[in-house]
């Protein structure tokens, strides 16, 4: 291979390599600083998320020990935190509903968990996942996502 193929060849493979992984380690970066409060209000409770995950405008955290679910929803203005206590979860389900500019098409709008829980004086519990209106961007895979938290929750909390 002569010099001018190689020389080639790496500033294609810089081209094309390079902006793909700074996007990458940005998003991860972005990630992992949304986690941040979720793991401050665990911590400050005196509990520790053995699992999470990172959404485009919320952030989902468990600790599996004490059967505590935190719920970070960041809104335009304002985040919502919620704490929500899994003892006497009975249903666990993902709703997704047409809103905003996708009620012409057939995307989901809106990507919800619902936590229903067997005491009547406990209301249901939605955790808003994705709305097209407030991210503006394109559905990913939240569904998918919000399906396997459900399945998990189910398989580990309901009885």
């Amino acid at each position: 291979m002569d010099t001018q193929t190689a020389i080639t060849a790496l500033l294609l493979i810089l081209i094309v390599v390079v902006p793909f992984s700074i996007h990458y380690f940005l998003q991860l970066r972005n990630q992992n600083k949304s986690y941040i409060p979720l793991e401050a209000a665990a911590a400050q409770n005196g509990y520790r998320l053995t699992k999470k995950q990172a959404f485009l405008q919320s952030v989902i955290g468990l600790d599996e020990n004490a059967g505590v679910l935190f719920f970070l929803h960041h809104y335009p203005r304002q985040s919502e935190l919620q704490q929500i206590p899994l003892h006497g979860l009975n249903q666990c389900r993902v709703i997704t509903s047409k809103a905003g500019a996708s009620a012409l098409h057939e995307v989901p709008g809106r990507v919800e968990l619902l936590l229903g829980f067997s005491q009547k004086k406990e209301k249901e519990e939605r955790l808003l996942l994705y709305n097209i209106t407030e991210s503006g961007t394109a559905l990913t895979d939240e569904i998918l996502e919000a399906r396997k938290w459900a399945a998990f929750l189910i398989e580990r909390y309901v009885k």
